[in-house]
């Protein structure tokens, strides 16, 4: 039985099958998804994943897509999106538990209306809380897995909740940035702070002032290096407003590629591709991508 089939006759959630990556992404580039699947309860969820995995389809979970720049090319794999889960969060004395397909700026924004801390460095980062765990999302010298308690997950059909002690974090990666896993829920140490407002502000601000909002992107497009930033490299080998398409290095981020006319995902694909070669051949850096680059080649677009 086909997916699209075994949800409805189960009454399992919504498939689409006219949604693009363009439409779902923040970077605005990307082609159809056969399958788009909506759960309305994560018990759906579970259910259609232990499905997937006993017939050995792959599939792929979708935040806000605000890290994925997915190719123009038609994408097999079934998508999941929790975009229509009930979202809420528990508070207790010492932690809070959150779905992991809240949007990481309204938790924030709640977080602070109570005078807490945790995660007010992400502020402003448009992202879910699932997509944040799998990337180790960090900003300000500090790291969403820094105050993590717990993550709940399916992984290869099964359910796991796992403290932070039995799971593996690393700079902009984690254990989760895997296929067949699906974060359902996170839990979260409560630190209070009488700075949480005026912190929440000026990070704000700061984004506001020092990234190119006002175009659709994918944040920061490379991972740091040790000895130099990634956006140093880019100014350094002088791809900055230097377009491929519609896509092109951000003067005011030169981390940040912005589609600022219509882009293709291959006017990105070969901006990263040139980045990569120069950064290589006229300062031997390494560059290594943060975005998942999704339903790509791996060969060079010629």
């Amino acid at each position: 039985m086909g997916i699209k089939k075994y949800i409805s006759k189960n009454k399992l959630g919504l498939v689409l099958t006219d949604k693009k990556f363009s439409e779902l992404t923040t970077m605005k580039v990307g082609g159809l998804i056969k399958n788009l699947y909506y759960p309305v309860s994560v018990e759906n969820l579970i259910k259609v994943v232990e499905y997937l995995h006993k017939k050995r389809m792959k599939y792929f979970v979708l935040g806000n897509g605000s890290n994925i720049i997915a190719s123009d090319k038609k994408f097999l794999p079934v998508v999941i999106s929790g975009k229509h889960l009930m979202k809420s969060i528990d508070f207790s004395d010492n932690e809070f538990i959150v779905g992991a397909f809240m949007d990481l700026r309204i938790v924030i924004a709640k977080l602070v209306e109570k005078q807490i801390s945790t995660l007010t460095n992400l502020a402003g980062i448009p992202a879910t809380i699932g997509g944040a765990i799998v990337m180790n999302a960090g900003a300000f010298k500090s790291l969403i897995s820094d105050n993590l308690l717990w993550v709940k997950y399916i992984e290869k059909g099964k359910l796991y909740k796992k403290n932070i002690d039995e799971l593996s974090f690393g700079y902009r990666t984690s254990q989760f940035k895997k296929d067949n896993i699906v974060i359902l829920e996170a839990a979260f140490k409560i630190i209070k702070d009488n700075e949480t407002i005026f912190n929440y502000r000026k990070i704000l601000e700061t984004r506001r002032e020092k990234q190119p909002l006002n175009y659709p992107n994918s944040g920061s497009i490379f991972k740091n290096l040790d000895m130099i930033k990634a956006y140093e490299v880019i100014k350094k080998i002088e791809l900055v407003e230097s377009p491929i398409g519609g896509a092109k290095f951000s003067k005011l981020h030169a981390n940040f590629i912005i589609n600022f006319d219509n882009a293709t995902s291959k006017d990105v694909y070969k901006l990263i591709l040139l980045a990569k070669k120069l950064a290589n051949e006229k300062e031997n850096i390494n560059l290594v991508e943060e975005v998942i680059l999704l339903n790509f080649p791996k060969k060079y677009i010629k």
